[in-house]
């Protein structure tokens, strides 16, 4: 069976068939690569990939596209996902991807971007000190995006933000997936979500604009990173931040940061 240009299958019997040989190429038109710009060979690669299995299905995983939300991000959720592999589920009581226990399991999200944006990359992940080690990717952006994962405590509970990169979120409709680079030793992380979010400059710069609960949400991510949290006492001293900006959680994470010179800043500014 032949399929032509426009789709349509054309039957051959083998009666009719004088001669069979196998041409050892490709149909990839040879040099296609080069005439492909970095994204387009990104979104190719991301095709080529793409799962051809159905995906797993969980109660409270409802995959569907993500687009921007008040906070000038792009909350990659772990109910919005699309699964596949052997072993990653979704776990409902938490809200988190779990077992990922091979190379083959993936999570896929489908994200619609008006114009190409320059973009920070966190996780919110939990993984237990014993587990850590592994290294995760992020394909479908314009930049390499992966990090080892490091350990946030003795057991699974203790979930943690970290900016792990800055790549740009090209215009239209993307797939993003995140994997594991190779198969991790043990489990890779239990993942809450992948946040795409503004360069942190302009993430702080726009906290005045947004709704207190966005603000708060974007100030969950802020306050965990060392250098961004130096960028908000910064703009703290500057007066683009004030302290009725940050939650009370918000402020206790500044003055007990486990980065020392955070932590003083913090006191000295916002202390009482």
């Amino acid at each position: 069976v032949l399929v032509d240009a426009g789709g349509q299958p054309i039957r051959i019997a083998r009666g009719e068939i004088a001669e069979l040989t196998h041409h050892g190429r490709s149909f990839m038109p040879a040099g296609l690569l080069a005439e492909l710009s970095p994204s387009e060979v990104a979104d190719l690669l991301a095709y080529l990939r793409a799962p051809r299995e159905e995906r797993k299905i969980f109660p409270g995983n409802t995959p569907r596209p993500v687009e921007r939300d008040g906070s000038e991000s792009f909350d990659l959720s772990a109910d919005r996902a699309e699964l596949y592999g052997p072993e990653i589920l979704y776990e409902p009581d938490v809200g988190c991807l779990g077992y990922w226990h091979g190379a083959t399991d993936r999570a896929v999200w489908t994200v619609v971007n008006d114009v190409a944006r320059e973009v920070d990359v966190w996780i919110e992940w939990a993984c237990a000190e014993h587990s850590a080690g592994a290294r995760f990717v992020l394909d479908g952006l314009d930049g390499s995006v992966g990090a080892v994962v490091t350990g946030t405590g003795p057991d699974w509970s203790r979930y943690r933000w970290r900016r792990v990169g800055a790549a740009t979120l090209p215009a239209g409709t993307r797939r993003v997936e995140c994997r594991p680079e190779f198969d991790p030793p043990a489990a890779l992380f239990d993942l809450r979500r992948v946040l795409l979010a503004p360069r942190f400059e302009r993430w702080i710069a726009a906290l005045a604009g947004m709704s207190d609960a966005d603000a708060h949400a974007a100030l969950d991510c802020l306050v965990e990173d060392p250098h961004t949290s130096h960028a908000l006492l910064d703009a703290y001293a500057a007066g683009t931040v004030t302290r009725a900006t940050f939650a009370p959680r918000h402020l206790e994470a500044l003055l007990t940061h486990p980065d020392a010179d955070v932590a003083a800043r913090a006191l000295e500014w916002l202390g009482e």
